[in-house]
């Protein structure tokens, strides 16, 4: 991977962390918010409120996470247009891949997150989340 793409790659990857931290942190406190009803009328700890709103995240993750990408790439093509240079790397001679390729990985690095997530993490925090509003 040559420079650019690796400059490319570490833009699109702070994007997505942040874009990805921000919103998990949004949409996890909405959705756990949802969940104190059920706590306080049980009469549970703060321990057990927390331990259910963890056992959330694995189902957001995998909704958040394509809208996070999306964002990064937005946000870091849009300003590499605002500061020229896209125009610089397709002037120096560049095909329109090797801006591609980066973005390409990152999406293909959280796709495969996302089914590791769903397919391995979700069904366990699934019953362990039942097994804890059951007790």
């Amino acid at each position: 991977m040559k420079v650019l793409e690796r400059y490319i790659l570490r833009r699109v990857l702070i994007q997505t962390a942040g874009a990805t931290a921000a919103t998990l942190g949004i949409v996890w406190t909405v959705q756990a918010l949802t969940k104190v009803n059920l706590v306080t009328n049980t009469g549970q700890s703060i321990g057990a409120f927390l331990l259910l709103a963890t056992l959330l995240l694995p189902a957001i993750i995998s909704i958040v996470m394509p809208v996070s990408v999306l964002i990064a790439t937005t946000q870091t093509l849009n300003t590499m247009n605002t500061d020229s240079e896209l125009a610089v790397i397709h002037g120096a001679g560049a095909p329109k891949f090797f801006v591609y390729k980066p973005i390409l990985l990152v999406a293909a690095l959280a796709s495969v997150m996302i089914i590791l997530v769903t397919n391995f993490v979700e069904p366990y925090t699934r019953q362990a989340a039942r097994q804890l509003v059951a007790d």
